[in-house]
C-alpha cells in the first residue's frame, strides 16, 4: 500500500541510525582499550627508565665520593645511557602514535555524529510526510465518495474527467459493456473542489 512506505522509510532509517550507533560505541570501546594499552606500556618504560636512572646516580655518587672510575663502571654507565636514550626514543614515537590514532578516531566519530544528524533529519522529514499524507488520504476518500465516483480518472486539459470505470450512477447496460471489455469513456467535469 502505497500509503505505507513512508513509515517504512521511517523504520528502516530508525534500523539504519541504531546499526550506526552500535558502530560507534564499538569503535569508542576500541579506541579506549588501544589508549590503555599504549598508556600501560608507556608507564612500564617510564618505571624501567626511573630504575635506571637511580641506578646511574648511584653509580655516579660513588664514583664522586672515591675520585676512581673503573673500566667496568664506566662501560655500566654508558650502556645505561645509550638504554635511557632508547626507551625516550620509543616513548617519543608511542606518544606521536597515540596523537595520530586519536586525532583519526576523533575525525571518525565527527562524521558519525554528521551521519547520524543526516539520518535523524531524513526521519524527521519522512515522519512529516507520512503524517502530512495521513491527513490527505481521509480528504481524498470523502472527495471520491462525495463525487459517486467508483475508480480511476484521468483529467484531460480541458477540465474533464474520462473515467475508466463505470459510474455508480451507469445503468445496466453501461455495466455490461464494461465487463465485456468494451466500456464506452464517460466525460464530466470533476467535482468542485477535487484537485489532482
Amino acid at each position: 500500500v502505497p500509503w505505507c512506505r513512508p513509515q517504512d522509510e521511517v523504520d528502516e532509517l530508525r534500523a539504519e541510525m541504531e546499526e550506526v550507533r552500535d558502530s560507534y560505541l564499538e569503535e569508542e570501546v576500541y579506541q579506549l582499550q588501544e589508549l590503555r594499552r599504549e598508556l600501560d606500556r608507556s608507564n612500564k618504560n617510564c618505571r624501567i627508565l626511573q630504575y635506571r636512572l637511580r641506578k646511574a646516580e648511584q653509580k655516579s655518587l660513588r664514583v664522586a665520593q672515591t675520585g676512581h672510575v673503573d673500566g667496568e663502571l664506566l662501560r655500566s654507565l654508558e650502556q645505561d645511557l645509550k638504554v635511557a636514550k632508547d626507551v625516550s626514543v620509543r616513548l617519543h614515537n608511542e606518544l606521536e602514535s597515540v596523537e595520530d590514532k586519536r586525532s583519526r578516531a576523533e575525525d571518525e566519530n565527527e562524521q558519525l555524529r554528521q551521519k547520524i544528524i543526516e539520518v535523524e533529519i531524513s526521519k524527521q522529514a519522512l515522519h512529516n510526510e507520512l503524517e502530512r499524507t495521513k491527513e490527505v488520504r481521509p480528504t481524498l476518500s470523502h472527495a471520491h465518495t462525495q463525487a459517486g465516483w467508483c475508480g480511476w480518472c484521468v483529467m484531460d486539459v480541458s477540465g474533464c474527467c474520462w473515467s475508466f470505470f463505470p459510474p455508480r450512477s451507469a445503468g445496466s447496460l453501461q455495466r455490461k459493456r464494461w465487463a465485456a471489455g468494451k466500456p464506452e469513456p464517460i466525460i464530466r467535469a470533476p467535482p468542485e473542489g477535487l484537485g489532482f
